[in-house]
């Protein structure tokens, strides 16, 4: 529900004469939140080392590397399929960081964060957290 106040969603659907199931709106955001819960798990070590903490933004500012433009994340059209269809984005590698460490390169088996100049991929705040995107 997203934070909407059940109880006002269910009356505003009363008004509109909807009923709702709330046992079965409780079992699917269940659902949905198991979901998310594991697939935060699965991707906790991908993600380890190249998240971005409070040393490393103070490093980017004391270079001074811009905020990325993530204006590109909302140049989208829906498919004949139902899909999102994005534009492709051009983009400069601004820094490579892993273990809380702004680098100049990594060998071809690392792992590590990009921060780009530009970009459509959305930043994950829990909500996105099954999302994906590839990198060319």
């Amino acid at each position: 529900n997203l934070g909407f106040p059940l109880d006002l969603i269910k009356l505003m659907l009363e008004e509109k004469g909807v009923q709702l199931d709330i046992a079965t709106f409780d079992r699917l955001a269940q659902e949905h939140s198991e979901h998310n819960a594991k697939m935060q798990q699965q991707q906790q070590p991908q993600s380890a080392g190249k998240q971005l903490d409070v040393l490393s933004l103070a490093q980017l500012q004391q270079r001074n590397v811009p905020i990325t433009d993530d204006s590109p994340k909302y140049d989208y059209k829906r498919g004949q399929d139902g899909k999102y269809v994005f534009k492709p984005c051009q983009a400069t590698v601004l820094a490579l960081h892993r273990d809380q460490t702004l680098l100049e390169e990594v060998s071809g088996k690392q792992h590590c964060g990009v921060l780009l100049d530009r970009t459509c991929f959305y930043a994950e705040q829990g909500g996105q957290a099954s999302d994906q995107g590839y990198m060319m």
